[in-house]
């Protein structure tokens, strides 16, 4: 009879220990997810802070990018009204030397 009721007891006491582990892991695994999900809100609003700023590189990096392409064209604008003038010169000059 006293091994029944040590076997009932340690049946018992195996139980409560099996339902105080599955809680205290439950809760583990709550705090865990809870970490888990903090930590992926700070990469997350890390890397929307990282885009951000490599946005406004990109658009520093291609307004110089512009505004060094419209130098280019009006330098080459330039040169190329001074070349066609002086074609033109020498177009004329050739021509009142011909017709003298």
């Amino acid at each position: 009879m006293l091994n029944k009721v040590s076997d009932k007891t340690k049946g018992d006491v195996i139980e409560i220990s099996s339902e105080k582990f599955g809680v205290r892991l439950s809760d583990e695994m709550s705090k865990m997810n809870e970490r888990i999900v903090e930590e992926i809100t700070k990469v997350n609003e890390r890397i929307i802070e990282e885009i951000s700023r490599l946005d406004n590189r990109i658009t520093a990096e291609m307004a110089k990018v512009n505004n060094q392409i419209s130098n280019v064209q009006a330098n080459l604008i330039k040169w190329m009204f001074i070349f066609w003038v002086g074609k033109i010169g020498a177009i004329l000059g050739i021509l009142f030397a011909f017709f003298k």
